[in-house]
C-alpha cells in the first residue's frame, strides 16, 4: 500500500512499496492468512527474514487488538512499520508479550503504538562508539504498561529518537538510561508529547531535548523523578524564548520585560496601532 507521510507542506502519499523495490507484508491477527497477509507473528517474521533489502510491514489490529508479539527475538532492521493512518482517535497497537525482544528496533514507524507488558526490556541499545540507533516516529508512540519494564534500555552509548507527532506516552518509564554515560537525543516536532516519567536514568546520564514546536509541547514536568541525569533543552529562537534585560530599567513602567516578545508587545501597545 502507499505510505502517507506528514511534511511541512502537509500530508503526502509516497509511491507503493512495490514500486520502490520494498517488499510489503501485512500482519492481521484474527484475519485470513494468504499471499503477503499473515495472521501469526512468527510466520510473518520467517517471511521477513527471507527478504533481502527494505521491508514494509503494515499492522492491522482491526480484528484483534492489541496485535500481539509473542516471546522470541526479532530483527526489524531496514524495516518501516505502519499502522492505520485513517484513524483519528487511536493508533494501531502492537504489544510485546513476556519474553518478546527486538535485536534491532525498526528505524521508522508510522501511525503506530508500541507497548510492552514484559518484565524485561524489549530493545537493549549497547553501541558504545558511534551515533547509535536512530528511531523515527511519525505519529507513532512508545509506551510501557504499568508494572512492565521500560520498552527500551540503553546500556552504552547514544540512542536517537525523532518524534513527529506521537512521542513517549503513559507516564511510565519507556526509555531507561541504565548506566552512567548513556545518552538520549530526543527531538520533538509537530504535536509530539513526552510525558513526565517516560524517561528514567541513573546519575551521569544525559538527555538532549530538542523541541521544534514549543507551542505544542509541555516542558515543565519533564523529566520526572525517576530520571537522575542531566537535561539540555534546545528551543527554536522565537521571541518568547529569547530573554531580554533592559539597559535602562527606568524606561519601563512597572516590572521589566523578561523576553523580547513581552517587550515588543508592550512597545506596540504604547505607541498605538502599528501599520
Amino acid at each position: 500500500m502507499p505510505e502517507v507521510v506528514r511534511t511541512p507542506e502537509g500530508y503526502k502519499t509516497t509511491p507503493d512499496p512495490a514500486a520502490t523495490g520494498t517488499t510489503a507484508l501485512v500482519y492481521r491477527p484474527g484475519g485470513v492468512a494468504g499471499g503477503n497477509v499473515f495472521t501469526d507473528w512468527t510466520a510473518l517474521m520467517a517471511a521477513h527474514g527471507a527478504i533481502e533489502g527494505p521491508t514494509f510491514i503494515e499492522v492491522d489490529d482491526s480484528i484483534v487488538s492489541p496485535a500481539p508479539v509473542p516471546a522470541g527475538a526479532y530483527d526489524l532492521s531496514d524495516t518501516t512499520v505502519q499502522g492505520d493512518r485513517s484513524r483519528s482517535t487511536s493508533l494501531t497497537l502492537l504489544e510485546f508479550q513476556e519474553g518478546a525482544t527486538l535485536t534491532v528496533f525498526p528505524p521508522r514507524s508510522v501511525a503506530m503504538r508500541y507497548a510492552t507488558v514484559s518484565s524485561a526490556p524489549v530493545f537493549v541499545s549497547n553501541v558504545p562508539v558511534g551515533p547509535g540507533p536512530v528511531l523515527k516516529l511519525d505519529d507513532a508512540s512508545l509506551q510501557s504498561e504499568a508494572g512492565a519494564a521500560p520498552l527500551i534500555r540503553v546500556d552504552a552509548g547514544t540512542i536517537n529518537v525523532f518524534c513527529q507527532g506521537g512521542g513517549l506516552a503513559l507516564s511510565n518509564p519507556v526509555i531507561d538510561l541504565a548506566v552512567a554515560g548513556a545518552l538520549l537525543n530526543l527531538t520533538a516536532d509537530w504535536s509530539a508529547v513526552v510525558l513526565q516519567d517516560t524517561v528514567s536514568g541513573v546519575a551521569g546520564t544525559g538527555v538532549a531535548l530538542i523541541v521544534r514546536s514549543p507551542a505544542n509541547f509541555v516542558l515543565n514536568t519533564f523529566p520526572g523523578p525517576t530520571y537522575l541525569g542531566s537535561l539540555i533543552t534546545l528551543l527554536p529562537a522565537t521571541a518568547d524564548k529569547m530573554g531580554y534585560t533592559p539597559a535602562v530599567s527606568a524606561n519601563w513602567a512597572g516590572t521589566d520585560p523578561v523576553d523580547i516578545a513581552d517587550a515588543l508587545d508592550r512597545i506596540a501597545a504604547h505607541v498605538g496601532p502599528v501599520t
